[in-house]
């Protein structure tokens, strides 16, 4: 890949794709270049990813997410391309900008790492809904009357959300917060 070229690599869509066919549009505006990648794709390095010549035809998985690599855009071009997508109601699945450390893995290690990426992020959202809903709820006087513990363990919770504890953020560690919650409210009826 030129260095000075900015660069969008596509997994999990095919030429025909309007989500491509939109960001075909955009190449000549924006100056960069699309490079549509494919299943026989994902044991190579993200860095030898962006130095192949870019394929006429790719065969994509149906069941794969789709990805949307950025590399060498400056952060207000990605702002400015994630935004026409969202306008446009264009969606990938995953979306991704080429680091340093990611450039030496392989696209299936960076497709897992995305997946548990955005696992935790909705996990997180999940909580965070809950909580909020939790805490509505003591606001009733009803609730105060017999918690159980509800109103400590949704203040713990808003606390790790606000990150105001040394714990790890994981995907188990949300799913138990998220359960712990769940129970009390299943408990008073909710």
């Amino acid at each position: 890949m030129d260095r000075d070229t900015a660069l969008i690599l596509v997994y999990g869509a095919d030429g025909d794709d309007p989500r491509v066919r939109f960001l075909r549009e955009g190449e000549s505006y924006l100056n960069y270049a699309l490079k549509l990648i494919g299943r026989d794709d994902t044991k190579k390095t993200i860095a030898e990813l962006l130095d192949l010549p870019a394929a006429a035809v790719v065969e994509t998985d149906p069941d794969a997410p789709s990805l949307l690599l950025f590399a060498g855009f400056p952060d207000k071009t990605v702002h400015l391309l994630l935004g026409a997508l969202r306008d446009n109601q264009i969606r990938f699945d995953l979306k991704a900008v080429v680091t340093g450390t990611n450039r030496g893995w392989t696209l299936d290690r960076l497709l897992e790492d995305l997946r548990d990426e955005h696992a935790v992020m909705n996990a997180w959202q999940a909580l965070a809904a809950l909580t909020q809903k939790a805490d509505l709820l003591l606001m009733e006087p009803a609730v105060l009357l017999d918690t159980g513990g509800f109103e400590a363990d949704v203040e713990a919770v808003k606390s790790f959300l606000r990150q105001e504890s040394n714990e790890a953020i994981t995907l188990d560690i949300l799913i138990e917060k998220k359960k712990k919650i769940e129970d009390h409210l299943s408990r008073l009826g909710y």
